[in-house]
């Protein structure tokens, strides 16, 4: 039986201390809340590498701080640094597990001796690594083109001396996948990584993006959402007539678009004038129109082949002519239930109809915003709603979806009623500063949370 300790365990290693082989120096209060016993030989396992030690008992180590020599790091592939790990031991296996190996799967371009750039998660990934440094485990950053040669070792970024050093590594425990290309996703290179780490025991969450279309078959087909699910279909001249016949404005969306590109909102005005914005292209985002057919003709243009969905227009909350949306993240708890960790009130940028932080748009504290259009408790029972709606929503998708899904970012939009409608869902959600405050943000403790619960119960798979 696998016994776990709880408590952050420090592991120190000091050049020269010791002389034979490789040893695990431990304080004996330690040893007995893992049930090891003194003078044991054992394998000490992180991500996928194993090495053996003898344990020895240490008064003079300070309880919750262990001493290992530098060869037992290089041994596991680690430099040679003092590091906080959460401790797992099987006695029956006499196998120590430190954990949790955490790796962000992304894409960028680096060269030589410079510090890399993570793109646009870099900030995510400092606040990430200084919370993991705190909490225990370690992170490494994942370039997909530097995992071409697939083995028994990963390559990525570790923080290492102040800085981000690129090093040959176990394979981790588990992955966090921010692929930012949908096309990345498709690709062999990408499909070979992914089902390397399936066979190899890692575990990899968000595997992949959302496709707006899907998402809506899925929840439509929930008695219970339809009302919270803006009228939606497959884009198609007809369904554009027949959509702007009833609703006098729609969305038109790409299937597999995100960050607010490629969308369209076509509004026809009583002189019979039609007003269409776009996002395909900054130069010029609105356009007039005198005949519906030149409103065809230009979507056309701009949709190319693109597979898109068009959605009835919602009049939802507006701030001096800026358009407003919730913004709510979600992730599973160690119970694997899902929790609300974060929301936002979302405001478009000036001349701009969408909110995307992509687009210009910025952020708000949800129950400021709502307060300037209702009472407190009204304000107070939207936003409960909108938070019961994301949790609802967000364990109908990860249970509809292959794989581990370990975060959901929904976009929720609130009507000049306070009727609630569920816009958008995102496996990829935007790791810009979602909040006001400083610090380590509650979205970025939950996914080293839900990586731990993953590390976890792998406890007896050695």
């Amino acid at each position: 039986m696998t016994m776990s300790h709880k408590i952050s365990f420090h592991i120190s290693n000091t050049n020269g201390l010791f002389t034979s082989s490789p040893q695990l120096h431990l304080n004996p209060l330690d040893g007995k809340k893992l049930n090891i016993d003194d003078n044991s030989r054992i394998t000490i396992k992180i991500g996928n590498k194993t090495a053996a030690a003898i344990v020895h008992f240490n008064s003079d180590e300070p309880e919750g701080s262990a001493a290992v020599e530098p060869a037992l790091y290089q041994s596991l592939l680690l430099p040679i640094q003092t590091y906080k790990w959460h401790v797992l031991y099987d006695v029956h296996d006499q196998l120590l597990k430190l954990g949790p190996f955490i790796s962000i799967l992304t894409e960028f371009k680096h060269a030589g001796h410079d510090q890399p750039s993570f793109g646009s998660i870099h900030c995510f990934a400092e606040e990430l690594q200084t919370f993991i440094s705190k909490e225990g485990g370690l992170l490494s950053i994942m370039n997909l083109s530097d995992n071409m040669n697939l083995g028994e070792e990963s390559k990525g970024f570790i923080f290492y001396d102040d800085a981000w050093i690129m090093w040959d590594l176990p394979e981790p425990d588990v992955i966090y996948n921010r692929i930012h290309s949908r096309k990345t996703e498709r690709t062999k290179a990408y499909l070979v990584f992914y089902e390397h780490y399936l066979q190899s025991g890692s575990t990899i969450f968000n595997p992949q993006f959302l496709s707006k279309w899907e998402v809506y078959q899925l929840l439509g087909a929930e008695s219970h959402m339809n009302p919270f699910i803006p009228e939606t279909n497959l884009y198609s001249e007809s369904t554009f007539d027949d959509f702007l016949g009833k609703y006098g404005a729609v969305y038109i969306k790409p299937v597999h678009g995100s960050l607010g590109r490629g969308i369209i909102e076509v509004t026809k005005h009583s002189d019979g004038l039609f007003i269409v914005n776009q996002t395909y292209f900054p130069e010029q985002k609105e356009h007039t129109f005198e005949s519906l057919t030149d409103v065809k003709n230009a979507v056309h243009k701009w949709i190319g082949k693109r597979i898109c969905i068009i959605q009835q227009a919602l009049s939802l909350l507006e701030k001096d002519g800026r358009k407003i949306d919730f913004r709510l993240l979600t992730h599973p708890d160690a119970g694997h239930h899902w929790r609300v960790t974060s929301a936002v009130a979302r405001i478009s940028g000036e001349n701009q109809f969408v909110s995307n932080l992509a687009q210009g748009g910025v952020l708000d504290k949800p129950g400021a915003v709502l307060k300037g259009f209702f009472s407190t408790s009204t304000s107070s029972q939207i936003l409960s709603l909108m938070k019961e709606l994301a949790l609802e929503t967000a364990a109908l998708i990860a249970k509809s979806l292959e794989g581990v899904t370990g975060e959901l970012g929904l976009d929720i939009g609130v009507d000049l009623d306070g009727k609630i409608w569920l816009i958008e869902a995102n496996s990829k959600p935007s790791k810009k500063q979602e909040g006001t405050s400083s610090g380590i943000r509650p979205s970025t403790k939950a996914i080293w949370k839900f990586s731990k619960t993953l590390w976890l119960e792998r406890r007896d798979s050695p």
